[in-house]
């Protein structure tokens, strides 16, 4: 029987720009393969009054739920009607649940790397030295689930200390297991190579352009192949950040397996069932 797209579930992603996303792909491969009347679309709006309207029509139909994506993580927050508790604690949002025109909001980012690099990867993370590039959502979200795993350290770096500063500042109560510093990008050149995961929480590196790392790129100059660097950008799959990691031997991971992760967080809360993530793997690979 012919499905009637008007009668579908919708959910989807709300950001700006979002054209490059792999989300409508796996998500739309999921429900084909398990023959599911449900339909993952793209919201682009401009500006936060663009938002606005569409989080109004969201409230108003036949959603389920919404992924989030920059520049919204943050400015999303006072649009919603309640945030899960570690959600509160890192103020920004990249998945949404609506129930009875009741928005909630969660953040997957930190359990999407952490379970991507566990379950997928089979890498320990307890006792590891990790320096985190940036001081977005994304980071803040990634350090939350890193302490979680009793890491040793956080080293927080970021070319506005200030916000740096504030990631600190707002983690004080889960600071009891692990040493969280800060520091100004552009001094860590003799640092990178003490850390034993480099992880990229910057949209440095997006659409492909030469020379530009998230770091001095005489910092880069100190990685080894005992370290793995994971950069969460996937468009393009390697980045130039991850092609001079290679070439000093590190273990390299993109944003893709990441992304995967979260989406079968999000597809388990929306859905109540659990997604299937070698098949979401094989979508990517056959793109």
């Amino acid at each position: 029987m012919k499905k009637n797209i008007s009668e579908s579930k919708l959910v989807g992603l709300i950001g700006y720009p979002i054209k490059h996303s792999l989300s409508p792909l796996i998500f739309n491969s999921i429900f084909k393969e398990k023959n599911m009347n449900w339909k993952y679309t793209l919201l682009s709006p401009k500006n936060e009054k663009e938002l606005q309207i569409e989080l109004k029509k969201i409230r108003d139909s036949k959603w389920r739920g919404f992924n989030v994506t920059m520049p919204y993580k943050e400015s999303i927050v006072k649009f919603l009607d309640e945030l899960d508790l570690s959600t509160k604690v890192i103020g920004a949002v990249n998945l949404v649940s609506l129930q009875r025109k009741h928005f909630k909001g969660y953040n997957t980012d930190g359990i999407g790397l952490v379970n991507f690099l566990k379950n997928r990867e089979n890498i320990q993370l307890e006792k590891k030295r990790i320096l985190v590039i940036g001081a977005g959502g994304a980071a803040k979200s990634s350090i939350v689930s890193l302490i979680s795993e009793n890491v040793k350290e956080v080293l927080i770096v970021n070319r506005t200390i200030k916000k740096a500063r504030l990631i600190k500042e707002s983690l004080k109560k889960y600071n009891k297991t692990v040493i969280i510093s800060i520091g100004n990008v552009k001094d860590i050149a003799g640092e990178v190579g003490n850390y034993d995961l480099v992880i990229n929480a910057t949209p440095c590196g997006m659409g492909n352009l030469e020379n530009v790392y998230p770091i001095p790129e005489n910092a880069m100059e100190s990685l080894s192949k005992r370290q793995i660097v994971l950069d969460m950008v996937y468009e393009p799959e390697e980045t130039v950040f991850l092609k001079k990691a290679k070439v000093k031997g590190a273990k390299v991971f993109n944003g893709v397996g990441m992304l995967i992760y979260q989406a079968a967080h999000s597809f388990k809360l929306w859905t109540n069932e659990e997604a299937p993530i070698e098949f979401m793997f094989k979508v990517i690979d056959a793109k």
